[in-house]
């Protein structure tokens, strides 16, 4: 790791806080507000929330509770449903060799510990090493045999889809993580909303959807949201903000990444003035705006990120478990004016100083 991505991430992890009418959900699991916020935010006892009807497991290979939050050593862990075809005590340490019947469709196998590989035979051939992955295509189905060389594999995945998703014990099937957090009043005429992610898997290739990979949704129906998404295949950030059937959309281009990025992203709302969306990468910002005239502020209260379905009604169980980023969400800030004004460089400063 180079010095200036650890100085980013040194910074980004230490707790946030500001006497400020802001609030900035951090990746300690902590709520950073001004008490006068409550007003706004719903704090019965925290405004965030998360779904997930399955159990999950952290990097450790430790059991997280159903409806729990799961973290990384760098914010928040959000990723989509998988079911570990491995066996429960392979997929733990892979101590004997495994025979599998797969489907004709793409495979990805994922070692996140231990030593050696695991060797592959039968319907297909190949390896994969210890902390790290391999995906293949079968043609058409059958057995393939997973075979522990050279050392113990441990915390391994195998799953039907192109990319990696985070580890889940083998016969546990775990659902997507539907995280949001929650308001007491809709948006004002003046917002700021901004995200920070570590990425999982890199923006281009299978891990690309038609509809893009969203950061966040904040929906009312299908006639009224506001969606920031990455669109892989056009390689740019996008917001998409839609009042009463009328769309408006703004994107900075050039915003791919690769697993294990950090980027951050900041958009800027004026009812009757316009958007304007920041995105911070590589040390850069890149700025793109929609000026006009009429535009109107959203509807909604509530703001989902990172997975699920729970803040978009109007699409239900189609997006539970797919279109959604993979990562690690750093923290996300939300500033109301006019008791504080949207600030773009100051919420930068604060993750990337």
């Amino acid at each position: 790791m180079d010095i200036l991505t650890q100085k980013k991430i040194e910074r980004i992890i230490t707790p946030i806080y500001q006497d400020r009418y802001s609030l900035t959900y951090s990746f300690d699991n902590t709520l950073h507000r001004n008490p006068k916020m409550d007003a706004i935010w719903s704090y019965n006892n925290n405004p965030f929330s998360l779904v997930r009807a399955t159990p999950s497991y952290d990097s450790t290979g430790a059991e997280v509770a159903i409806n729990t939050p799961v973290y990384g050593d760098f914010g928040l862990r959000i990723t989509e449903g998988v079911t570990n075809l491995f066996s429960a005590s392979n997929s733990i340490a892979f101590a004997n060799p495994e025979t599998i019947t797969l489907e004709a469709t793409t495979y990805t196998v994922s070692i996140n510990g231990g030593s050696g590989k695991l060797v592959l035979s039968g319907a297909t051939a190949g390896e994969c090493l210890a902390n790290n992955t391999l995906t293949f295509t079968l043609a058409s189905g059958g057995d393939v045999v997973f075979t522990p060389t050279d050392g113990t594999p441990e915390l391994s995945q195998i799953e039907k889809r192109g990319f990696r998703t985070y580890w889940q014990k083998g016969g546990v099937e775990r659902e997507g993580d539907s995280p949001r957090l929650t308001l007491r009043k809709s948006y004002p005429s003046e917002f700021g909303i901004g995200i920070c992610v570590k990425f999982l898997n890199d923006s281009g290739g299978a891990y690309s959807t038609a509809n893009g990979r969203y950061l966040f949704s904040s929906r009312l129906n299908v006639s009224n949201y506001l969606d920031m998404s990455h669109r892989s295949l056009e390689s740019r950030l996008q917001v998409d903000y839609v009042i009463g059937g009328v769309t408006y959309n703004v994107y900075v281009r050039g915003s791919s990444y690769s697993a294990g990025d950090v980027q951050g992203a900041y958009l800027h709302v004026v009812e009757n003035e316009g958007m304007y969306l920041h995105v911070y990468k590589d040390g850069n910002v890149r700025i793109s705006e929609l000026l006009s005239p009429t535009f109107p502020t959203p509807p909604s209260n509530m703001l989902g990120f990172g997975v699920g379905n729970l803040y978009r009604p109007d699409q239900g169980e189609a997006y539970k478990s797919r279109e959604w980023t993979s990562g690690e969400f750093a923290n996300l800030r939300i500033d109301f004016a006019p008791d504080n004004t949207p600030n773009p460089t100051s919420y930068f400063e604060e993750v990337f100083a």
